[in-house]
């Protein structure tokens, strides 16, 4: 079985945190701008003006496959993000792993050390890894009402996040073709925050999402803990 790591030249942020969600990791994805075919030497072929580095463990595409967003916030209330949260609904089905049904991919998260969230091709046996460095992994992934596009979002859980992060969260962007395989998944937008921590997103529109966050530690170790929310485009 070959892995391919999905390594961002902009160093993405790693992640230690945000324990305590009530998110559940239930949807993700990753990739390249290009359509790529492997030759029987094992490297990848492509035909734009991206570069893509390839050898038998990774696959490094150009930070310049996804634009930096900038997200404007509007605070709403604690009701208001639970009525999104009540309405959110998608055209697709969620399979038992969590991906999409039908794309022929698999999404799945091993824990050692640190935590890695994987999409397995079940064709090829090709396995990619969503970008994330936080240790604790990718807190949580959300598809789009008409899954066409997900985002994976992280964070670390506490104020301090500079004594080991540059960012306490991340937000990361991907659209979703219609074929099928781990082509179908294109970069999109990254975000970087160091005002907050997020514990959960959902998808309003297409084009509009909701957040919940918290500035606080996390409130297992007794912090005064409160929560904000957030709507904003992207």
């Amino acid at each position: 079985m070959r892995i391919i790591n999905f390594i961002l030249l902009f160093g993405i942020i790693g992640c230690n945190g945000c324990e305590n969600s009530s998110t559940k990791l239930a949807e993700s994805n990753l990739f390249l701008e290009q359509q790529e075919t492997f030759d029987s030497a094992n490297h990848l072929k492509t035909t734009n003006e991206s570069e893509i580095f390839y050898n038998d463990f990774e696959i490094t595409p150009q930070d310049s496959l996804f634009f930096k967003l900038n997200l404007e916030l509007k605070e709403i209330t604690e009701q208001e993000f639970n009525n999104y949260e009540r309405n959110y609904k998608r055209n697709c089905q969620i399979d038992s792993s969590g991906f999409i049904s039908g794309k022929g991919l698999t999404l799945d998260t091993e824990c050692h050390e640190i935590c890695i969230t994987s999409i397995l091709e079940m064709e090829s046996d090709e396995i990619m890894n969503l970008p994330c460095t936080y240790d604790q992994g990718i807190l949580g992934l959300a598809f789009s009402t008409s899954c066409d596009q997900f985002v994976t979002y992280s964070c670390y859980d506490s104020p301090n996040y500079d004594n080991f992060y540059e960012y306490r969260s991340e937000l990361i962007g991907f659209k979703i073709s219609k074929e099928k395989g781990l082509g179908c998944i294109k970069p999109f937008f990254k975000y970087y925050t160091k005002d907050w921590s997020i514990a959960e997103l959902i998808w309003i529109t297409d084009k509009k999402i909701t957040i919940k966050v918290y500035t606080e530690g996390i409130p297992s170790k007794g912090n005064d803990f409160h929560f904000k929310y957030y709507i904003t485009e992207i």
